[in-house]
């Protein structure tokens, strides 16, 4: 199979408009449709990343270039299921090219908006009345670019299984072949009848200030609604103490490593370690969480997002801790390999990172360290809803606006 790189990004022309040069005529067409609709330049944004699928057609020339012994069988099936998709949607240039024009993966959106992931998953939504929800498709392609990412990281491996005897090599391989599975998995649905191209829908979007912004998940509560009339009446809520909380946990972490062997031979074996996590939500959070993201104790600090705890929000932290771990360590593999970055520590080095996502249900803000000895603390200075499970959302011009009560350097929770 031939995988000619072309030209790939974006450029402007001479009249300054963004040209996507990835797009072939059909998604071209796609995005001009949506521009006669909006009246506004659009662009054509990816779910699985422009970064994360290039990298990720790394890994399949990799692949190829494996002897048939070392091939994974998924491997076939997953390039098969490709080639039915592109031939039903017409995509013809090859490629990472074809991959980049997948219809599926793409969405028509306003160019100058509040909150661009940027080379994280950008999740597709649906919007059914006053609900809106990650759709079925979204699902899958979340799927996918986990295990894309997976891949991804392994390259570096499947450069170096045909040195290794075939019985250590066969480790590795079911942990490909896992992955291969998984996106085999979710590329039968977008085969299939179920998934879509998603157009332009106006519905996703409101405006504020100068810029659009996507609706995140949730309940949405016009400004008519009894709730909306009552929000903030609560005062006693503001001053009620909030102690902080604290949660220790563990995780595995492993990674393969290649020595030289016997006999021309390279000897593979599996690193584990035990990585400590130490989650911490202090009193200023919970007092920022139940000011910004509580119906009854909204301090009136009016952002571009605005999401409320359906339920007490403490009891939810505590209830679903497995998601919200997950989901954190979710948002933090999408910023980088932990235990590569562990295993490059001296005995003082650190990592610190930012966080400002959301995982699946939940939006977080905070950071992480990481230290020497597997050890990971993530401070979190926000946590709030965005799915119709957890949250209500109003727009901002429904919201009633008050001088916001002072928090410290507390940030503004999914204000973005």
């Amino acid at each position: 199979m031939s995988h000619p790189l072309l030209s790939i990004g974006a450029v402007r022309n001479g009249s300054s408009k963004t040209v996507q040069r990835f797009a072939d005529e059909t998604n071209a067409a796609r995005r001009t449709a949506a521009e006669e609709v909006s009246d506004e330049e659009m662009q054509l944004d990816h779910s699985i990343s422009q970064d994360t699928i290039k990298k990720f057609d790394k890994v399949l020339k990799t692949l190829v270039s494996l002897p048939a012994n070392l091939k994974p069988a998924a491997f076939k099936t997953c390039m098969d299921l490709l080639g039915e998709i592109y031939a039903g949607q017409g995509i013809t240039v090859e490629g990472v090219n074809a991959l980049l024009n997948l219809r599926n993966n793409l969405t028509p959106s306003y160019r100058e908006t509040v909150g661009d992931p940027g080379n994280n998953f950008a999740p597709q939504v649906e919007v059914r009345g006053a609900i809106v929800s990650l759709s079925q498709q979204s699902v899958h392609l979340e799927r996918i670019d986990r295990a894309m990412r997976s891949l991804i990281r392994l390259q570096p491996i499947m450069f170096q299984l045909p040195n290794v005897e075939e019985e250590q090599a066969a480790i590795p391989l079911r942990e490909i072949t896992s992955d291969l599975t998984v996106i085999c998995e979710s590329l039968e649905f977008l085969k299939g009848g179920e998934s879509t191209i998603p157009a332009f829908n106006p519905a996703t979007w409101y405006s504020y200030g100068e810029k659009m912004v996507k609706k995140v998940p949730a309940e949405y509560l016009p400004g008519t609604d009894r709730k909306v009339g009552t929000i903030g009446y609560n005062k006693e809520l503001r001053s009620v103490p909030v102690s902080g909380v604290e949660i220790q946990t563990q995780l595995p972490l492993s990674s393969y490593k290649i020595s030289k062997g016997k006999n021309g031979k390279s000897n593979l074996a599996i690193d584990h370690q035990t990585m400590t996590i130490n989650v911490v939500v202090p009193g200023k959070t919970w007092k920022h969480i139940y000011h910004r993201h509580t119906l009854k104790g909204f301090a009136g600090d009016v952002k571009a997002v605005n999401t409320f705890w359906k339920e007490d929000p403490r009891e939810v932290f505590f209830e679903y801790f497995d998601n919200v771990l997950a989901e954190l360590m979710l948002i933090i593999d999408r910023q980088k390999d932990l235990k590569s970055e562990f295993d490059k520590l001296e005995e003082d080095g650190i990592f610190e990172e930012p966080i400002n996502k959301t995982g699946t249900n939940f939006f977080f803000q905070g950071t992480y360290v990481g230290t020497a000895g597997y050890n990971l603390e993530i401070n979190l200075d926000s946590f709030a809803p965005e799915s119709p499970e957890f949250a209500y959302a109003i727009l901002p011009e429904d919201l009633p606006v008050n001088e916001p009560e002072a928090e410290g350097n507390a940030p503004q929770g999914n204000a973005l």
